[in-house]
């Protein structure tokens, strides 16, 4: 049987690595979304170089999300690109939000409108990008998740074994 100390041990190195695995990224969930987005519409998600990601806020108006990026295809050539996302402002987010608190929560998280390279993505397309990009996201997560799980398992088990703990 483990002991109460061992317990603990190996929940502080379990929270210890999950932790150190975190990215801990300060993007802001439109800008990744959008980047998401944008991805997707290259054909070759993989090949995206980000540039610049440019975030316009005017409250009672559109958030814009101007993206510059290259793509390199398979084989070497290099193209560059644009893409605009923009988030409908919410006049009732703004109502029932707090004096002080992040006027992006005042926006959409998905947008209502995509320029693509100049060309206007038309709105059944957008949503079906939308709905497939709520997936790829939730699938990166799971992969971070995982892998921070397998992380803290190692690193426990590591402990445990310099420790003696384990038989």
């Amino acid at each position: 049987m483990i002991s109460s100390r061992v317990t603990r041990l190996l929940a502080i190195s379990g929270l210890s690595a999950a932790l150190g695995a975190c990215s801990f990224s300060t993007e802001d969930v439109h800008t990744s979304f959008c980047k998401t987005l944008t991805s997707q519409m290259t054909g070759v998600p993989d090949y995206v170089i980000w540039k610049n990601a440019d975030t316009k806020m005017v409250r009672l108006e559109d958030m814009e999300v101007k993206l510059d990026f290259d793509v390199v295809f398979p084989g070497g050539e290099s193209q560059a690109m644009t893409s605009t996302c923009f988030y409908e402002y919410d006049v009732r987010a703004e109502q029932e939000s707090m004096i002080g608190v992040d006027i992006r929560q005042n926006f959409s998280t998905a947008p209502n409108k995509m320029i693509f390279n100049g060309q206007v993505i038309p709105e059944s397309v957008l949503v079906a990008a939308t709905n497939k990009g709520h997936f790829v996201q939730a699938e990166q997560n799971l992969k971070m998740i995982k892998a921070a799980a397998e992380k803290a398992a190692a690193k426990a088990r590591s402990v445990a074994e310099e420790q003696g703990l384990l038989k």
